[in-house]
C-alpha cells in the first residue's frame, strides 16, 4: 500500500509495517523518504535497511544503465523507428533515490 499526506507517514507506516511482520508474519518491504541519518533507511526489507553492499550495487546498476541510455537511447530495441530520443541528463539527487 501507499501512504501519503503531510504529517505522520512515516510513523504510520512503520506501525503498519511492523504489525504485517510481527503479527501476521509476513514479509515487508518499506520504502520512506527523507532518511534522517543514514540514506539507507530509507529501504527496509523485513523491518531491516538494506546493507552498504546491496544499496551500492543496486545504485551503480541503475546508475550505468541510466548513463547509457542519456549517451545511446534505447540500443536494445529493434524496432529502431520506435526509438526513444536520449535523456538530456541523469536525474539529481532527489530523482535518483525516489
Amino acid at each position: 500500500f501507499h501512504v501519503t499526506g503531510t504529517k505522520g507517514k512515516g510513523s504510520t507506516l512503520s506501525l503498519c509495517e511492523s504489525i504485517l511482520r510481527n503479527a501476521y508474519g509476513l514479509n515487508t518491504g518499506m520504502f520512506t523518504s527523507p532518511h534522517l541519518v543514514d540514506i539507507r533507511e530509507r529501504i527496509r526489507i523485513n523491518g531491516v535497511p538494506v546493507s552498504k553492499k546491496v544499496f551500492g550495487q543496486v545504485y551503480w546498476q541503475v546508475r550505468r544503465k541510466l548513463e547509457h541510455y542519456s549517451q545511446h537511447g534505447d540500443d536494445d530495441d529493434d524496432d529502431a523507428g520506435a526509438s526513444l530520443p536520449p535523456l538530456p541528463v541523469l536525474p539529481g539527487y532527489f530523482r535518483m533515490l525516489t
